[in-house]
Formats: structure tokens, C-alpha cells, sequence
């Protein structure tokens, strides 16, 4: 996982955008784009704020590896 860029927004929230090494091929790969709202932050507070251990935690939630809460 490569984080492409990080940027603070003014609602509180986060937004990454990032490219997975295993999507890359040599016509090219695949960009993302996360949104993490302040909810989210405020909600899940044992997750840390260094971009690459948060954007890890949110794709495994989303896949239904780590519990909620």
C-alpha cells in the first residue's frame, strides 16, 4: 500500500488516496480515494492517526476483518 497524498478537511474528516502494489501492472494500476469522517475518528479512537496503520484498519473493516468497536 502506497499513500499517494493526505489531506485534512475542514468537516474534521480525512480523505487518503492511495495505490495498492498488487494492482499495479506495467500498463499501470489502480488509484483510490478514502474518506474517513470525524464520526469515524471519534467513534474507533484505539485506531492511530498515522496515515498507513489508519487507512489499514478501515480497508479491513470494510472487509469485516476487525470488529467495530
Amino acid at each position: 500500500m502506497n499513500i499517494v497524498g493526505i489531506a485534512f478537511l475542514d468537516d474534521g474528516g480525512i480523505n487518503i488516496e492511495w495505490s495498492d502494489d498488487l494492482e499495479q501492472s506495467p500498463e499501470g494500476g489502480t488509484a483510490h480515494s478514502t474518506y474517513i469522517s470525524m464520526f469515524g475518528r471519534q467513534t474507533y479512537p484505539h485506531v492511530g492517526t498515522d496515515a498507513e496503520e489508519l487507512l489499514a484498519w478501515f480497508i479491513k473493516y470494510k472487509k469485516g476483518i476487525v470488529p467495530g468497536s
